[in-house]
């Protein structure tokens, strides 16, 4: 076939591509939008579907916006800055839906997406690389699909405590070049309120502790650095920071602890879980995946017993530390979530409500000891639609109901989406 043929954008699919057909096949454009007409330039063909990228858009979309970053074209990381919010919100309902009756086979009665209170400035938490190249000294963001660095003054999504830190860091490592090809990444983290950031550099060999002590110096904007080589961990400065969750708690955590990279949204997303869980004097709750209380902290204020399993002990040890400091009911134990929950299903161990929050690839099998632990509900917080739908037909299969699925937008700008479930037993 052509490698290049004009193709009209009729959605978004789950990756953040438009999707469009030609010659009887679906095709994938990476850069199209609804309601362009665009020449797809083929990436890959498969018997059953086409891979593309936008060569030209003959047509643009109603929906299309001028882009708030300079670098949208060659970062990646924001396909989808130049489409209106509204159309990203609505593409994110759309594809929790197809998640659900794609794989799980459900028809499911999926809630409007939940706007993020900001659409830039939002993250808290960024990760860049650095090298020298063509004699320049290069801090940005990785191309996409490649390790090409784009080479970047400010970040859109970022919020201004971590832009300004990319400025003075800039400033640094170009009086400091001959270290520059140790360093593999560089995370800039602030907590909520945002005030002054913690630095953590990933390097293949640990530096002399006078070019830690003058990044720390050199970069006003910044309170704490940690430098991690493998198993070796240097900290200087301070390495605690603390995120407003809403509801009266603070809570503060290590630099290798998880913490949500959008905290506005994320205080939208407590709200909603603490909803869902219907916290009471006398209730039991089972975290599953608990961090470093995140959501545990809120259910415990609310009332109920809280037990979280984590196997992080970095986030053990914060979540402790927490709760003595909050003296709320909570309790976390380490270890792997799922041998957690066959073990406490052995015990017949049962609570009022169970909540997992896993990673992208979910729980799966979950579903064989949420019908022994969950006495009432269910509460799943995913980040990933396919994993979800997987999960939510084997909670559905072992005797409870899905009640509702909001989605909730953590990332825009971006396809990635949260999604908040609620099951009930049936």
């Amino acid at each position: 076939m052509n490698s290049v043929f004009s193709i009209e954008i009729t959605k978004l699919a789950f990756g953040g591509a438009g999707i469009g057909h030609h010659d009887g096949k679906v095709v994938f454009v990476t850069g199209g939008y609804p309601g362009d007409r665009v020449l797809a330039r083929v990436t890959r063909e498969q018997p059953r579907f086409i891979e593309a990228d936008v060569a030209k858009i003959e047509s643009p979309s109603p929906q299309r916006r001028a882009a708030a970053c300079p670098f949208v074209d060659d970062c990646g990381g924001c396909p989808w800055m130049a489409l209106s919010y509204e159309a990203q919100l609505a593409a994110k309902q759309s594809v929790v839906s197809e998640q659900f009756l794609h794989i799980a086979k459900m028809k499911a009665d999926v809630s409007p997406c939940t706007p993020s209170l900001a659409e830039l400035g939002y993250r808290s938490r960024i990760k860049l690389h650095a090298g020298i190249g063509g004699g320049d000294l290069l801090l940005g963001y990785h191309r996409a699909r490649t390790n090409e660095i784009v080479n970047i003054d400010r970040c859109a999504v970022a919020n201004d405590g971590i832009n300004r830190v990319i400025a003075e860091l800039r400033v640094f490592l170009e009086a400091h070049r001959a270290d520059v090809p140790a360093i593999e990444e560089i995370i800039i983290e602030t907590g909520y309120p945002a005030e002054l950031a913690r630095l953590r550099l990933l390097m293949n060999k640990m530096p002399e502790h006078a070019f830690a002590e003058a990044m720390l110096d050199a970069v006003s904007g910044a309170e704490g650095l940690s430098i991690a080589t493998g198993y070796d961990l240097a900290v200087y400065g301070e390495d605690m920071l603390s995120v407003n969750i809403g509801g009266g708690i603070t809570l503060e955590y290590g630099p290798t602890v998880f913490s949500q990279v959008n905290p506005g949204g994320n205080r939208l997303l407590v709200e909603k879980v603490k909803k869902s869980a219907a916290p009471a004097k006398g209730r039991t709750a089972l975290d599953l995946y608990c961090g470093m209380g995140n959501l545990a902290f809120p259910l415990a204020a609310g009332g109920m017993k809280v037990t979280g399993v984590e196997h992080s002990h970095f986030a053990v040890e914060d979540a402790e530390k927490n709760a003595a400091r909050l003296n709320l009911p909570a309790d976390f134990l380490p270890g792997d979530a799922m041998h957690a929950a066959r073990r406490m299903a052995r015990e017949k161990r049962m609570f009022d409500t169970v909540l997992l929050d896993p990673p992208r690839s979910g729980a799966k099998g979950i579903g064989q000891y949420i019908k022994l632990l969950a006495k009432d509900r269910v509460v799943y917080v995913s980040c990933n639609p396919p994993s979800l739908a997987r999960d939510a037909k084997d909670i559905c299969e072992n005797g409870f109901t899905l009640v509702s699925a909001q989605p909730l937008d953590m990332f825009p700008n971006t396809f990635h989406v949260e999604t908040l479930a609620l099951f009930e037993r049936r």
